[in-house]
């Protein structure tokens, strides 16, 4: 019940509203002629016909009986009203009858005879309902027909007396055909509604119902959907201005989703920073743990006595190399801070990349050699590029010492150089073994060593790709680890001279 209640409270939608309002005005132009044509129209035609009848009887009353013009009035009034017109001497003596077409006063007519009165031949079908002035109307039908008249009885003058009949047979087929043309004005009407229906549907309704729907797309975030265009003016704008809606709130919620992705990204690479420092204070110190409680155990023993004079010169050796260490360990720390923090201003030029390379290389071809290292360098001499000299011959060294520290089998190193776009690719490949998968990510970071062999007795401390790292960072270039069959191959990416300038820096 309560079910039912609600769908009839719930309010119509326009398609339905207007159906409604069109069935409505259906039925009322329906039952409207129905109840004209039942209850209406032949009265009306009656009351008409009476007041006709009541205006010839006036007329009438201005003519001259005894005139001779009489005949041609009553004639013409005769031929205009088409009635058929009795008028009596009273008491009951009939003196004109439209019938014989004679008038008992006409002393030019050969042949004037007492007219016969049209009623001798007709029966009553109503009881009269007599005015205070004598007059009254009543109906009449042919004894042996079928024709009926409506008849007006009254009084001209105080000697003569009217009767007018008209035809009810007339009057009937008047209000038949009446009723004809009232039945098809109502579905003329009827038909004009429904195309009016359909018209103002196709123009109104359904692109209302478009828009609707294009709104409700709206509301659930589906900014594919567009109104179309219509050609009513208003409908049109509203379509437009919705469609331009749609567009603002698509281009709104994406600037707000790609805002949220970076603020996404910002969070995630402010907790993997938050990370890098809770582990490079860890790792540092770690690293400085080792030399602090090496140089605290020698310091103590110097400061007891228990070493003799060619021990203590041995302990101050070892704590002095380990202060350097230390020292050198700290230096390092403070310039990859110094370049992550962006405090470190690059000094950009542009430079020969061949003379470079071989520059650094020159001091360190005999050591290679003498190590049994074979060395390999393909670099064009025309290539130049643009960057910090001193900072990528930092990644060089890092890169050419990492390669010296783990080749094997063949004993080979091979420096190329080839282009990349609008950049030249700088690799340095060593045969040995490769880099575990579970390394390949983590051998950037600060104090991480892949292979715990090389431990800081050699005095390596997991800083050297970590520098590569922040100093490419700094020149807005990339850099990355390969794993080849026979070895490794680390690169970076040098920016070419003609296409940076120092503001790009």
């Amino acid at each position: 019940m309560n079910k039912f209640i609600k769908i009839i409270t719930r309010p119509l939608g326009i398609r339905n509203r207007l159906l409604s309002m069109t069935v409505a005005i259906t039925l009322f132009i329906s039952f409207s002629g129905l109840f004209i044509n039942h209850y209406w129209t032949e009265s009306f035609f009656e009351d008409m016909a009476k007041d006709e009848m009541l205006s010839i009887a006036d007329e009438i009353k201005t003519y001259d009986l005894m005139s001779k013009s009489f005949y041609q009035n009553i004639a013409q009034l005769e031929i205009t009203t088409n009635a058929y017109i009795e008028i009596y001497l009273l008491p009951d003596i009939i003196i004109y009858s439209t019938k014989s077409n004679n008038y008992l006063y006409d002393s030019d007519s050969d042949s004037a005879s007492t007219p016969e009165p049209k009623g001798k031949n007709l029966k009553i079908l109503e009881q009269p309902e007599i005015n205070p002035d004598g007059s009254f109307f009543d109906k009449k039908q042919e004894i042996r027909g079928t024709a009926k008249y409506i008849v007006y009885n009254s009084v001209i003058n105080d000697d003569y007396a009217v009767k007018i009949y008209l035809s009810l047979d007339v009057i009937e087929s008047n209000a038949m055909l009446f009723r004809t043309f009232i039945m098809i004005l109502c579905v003329l009407v009827i038909l004009i509604l429904i195309a009016v229906h359909i018209v103002y549907e196709s123009l109104v309704t359904k692109p209302l119902i478009t828009i609707n729907n294009s709104a409700k797309q709206l509301a659930a975030l589906n900014f594919d959907v567009k109104c179309p265009t219509s050609s009513i003016v208003e409908m049109d704008e509203l379509g437009k201005n919705i469609n331009l809606l749609s567009t603002s709130l698509d281009m709104a919620l994406f600037d707000l989703q790609e805002k949220n992705k970076q603020l996404e990204l910002d969070i995630q690479k402010e907790q993997q920073l938050d990370k890098a420092r809770t582990e490079f204070i860890s790792n540092a110190s770690h690293e400085l743990k080792t030399p602090i409680a090496i140089i605290q155990g020698y310091a103590e023993g110097l400061k007891v006595g228990i070493a003799d004079k060619d021990s203590a010169d041995e302990y101050c050796d070892i704590i002095m190399e380990e202060t350097q260490k230390m020292n050198t360990l700290v230096v390092r720390m403070l310039e990859i801070c110094q370049y992550e923090s962006g405090g470190y201003k690059l000094m950009s030029q542009s430079f020969n990349i061949y003379d470079e390379v071989y520059r650094y290389l020159r001091r360190r071809i005999k050591l290679l050699k003498e190590d049994g290292i074979t060395l390999v360098i393909n670099i064009n001499p025309e290539y130049r590029g643009y960057g910090d000299i001193s900072k990528i011959e930092t990644i060089i060294n890092n890169y050419v010492s990492n390669a010296v520290s783990h080749v094997k089998n063949e004993n080979l190193i091979v420096i190329n150089c080839q282009p990349a776009g609008d950049k030249y690719r700088l690799s340095v490949f060593n045969t040995g073994s490769i880099i575990a998968d579970e390394d390949i990510d983590n051998i950037w970071s600060s104090f991480y060593r892949a292979d715990k062999a090389h431990s800081r007795a050699t005095g390596r401390f997991g800083l050297g790709l970590s520098f590569v790292k922040s100093i490419q960072e700094l020149h807005n270039n990339s850099y990355g680890v390969i794993n080849r069959d026979n070895g490794v191959e680390f690169w970076f990416d040098i920016s070419k001279a003609h296409n940076m300038t120092e503001d790009d820096i």
